[in-house]
């Protein structure tokens, strides 16, 4: 059994949007994505509980072809997900969008194709779209996701489960070790040669999606800034 894809991107007519989220599944596993980085990374949720983040199947199999040393797993982190409940309803990922850092342009979606946008917070605020699991009924998780924010869509599992996203209205404020990007930067291992930059280049207007790494039981953060340089010394 497949889901139906489900499209979204937080934003307002005429301002700036995120990118292009989808959430997708198959049988009992759910897949989440930034459409743009579909061919690259994902979210995987399995019914077993056991989850990872990191490169596509096909992404990590062209590295060689392309001439780059792979990394040794796929995954760049794996942990256990919170266990379904069975009453109320368990939050396995979040992903924050700070109105202050959208930077994208406003999306089109298509009969076929359609986009659910979720109206951005005022400044200084961030969206939280939440991914919950539940077993309950769901006219009684929904009342119980109400006090939470406002549910945007539920799907039901073949075995049983439900899924949810729920998203809310928060204050924001950029996190010290993001703002301090030199610091971060070198932290990271880059795909290919230097980002695909000569010495001197510079790219301006990227956007880039931040992670926590949970332990297992914990909850998978996910945080897209707009408006991010990179550039490479001469």
């Amino acid at each position: 059994m497949e889901l139906d894809k489900y499209r979204f991107a937080v934003g307002r007519s005429n301002e700036a949007h995120s990118a292009l989220w989808v959430l997708a599944g198959y049988r009992n596993d759910i897949y989440l994505t930034a459409a743009n980085l579909g061919r690259l990374m994902k979210v995987s949720l399995h019914a077993s509980g056991i989850c990872q983040f990191g490169f596509t199947e096909h992404y990590y199999n062209s590295l060689a072809a392309e001439g780059i040393t792979r990394p040794d797993s796929r995954a760049w982190i794996r942990w256990r997900r919170p266990p379904t409940p069975d009453r109320g309803a368990a939050l396995a990922l979040s992903i924050f969008f700070p109105s202050d850092y959208l930077r994208g342009p406003a999306l089109k979606g298509a009969p076929k194709k359609p986009i659910f946008v979720i109206e951005s917070a005022p400044a200084g605020h961030a969206i939280e779209i939440g991914l919950f699991y539940s077993r309950e009924d769901p006219e009684q998780v929904r009342a119980k996701l109400q006090r939470i924010g406002t549910p945007l869509t539920r799907s039901g599992l073949p075995n049983g489960d439900s899924i949810w996203l729920v998203a809310r209205s928060m204050p924001f404020v950029l996190p010290k070790e993001i703002r301090q990007s030199e610091k971060w930067i070198r932290k990271i291992h880059p795909i290919g040669r230097d980002w695909g930059l000569e010495p001197g280049d510079r790219h301006s207007g990227l956007t880039g999606i931040f992670h926590n790494e949970p332990k297992d039981g914990q909850v998978l953060q996910l945080l897209e800034i707009g408006g991010i340089t990179v550039s490479r010394r001469p």
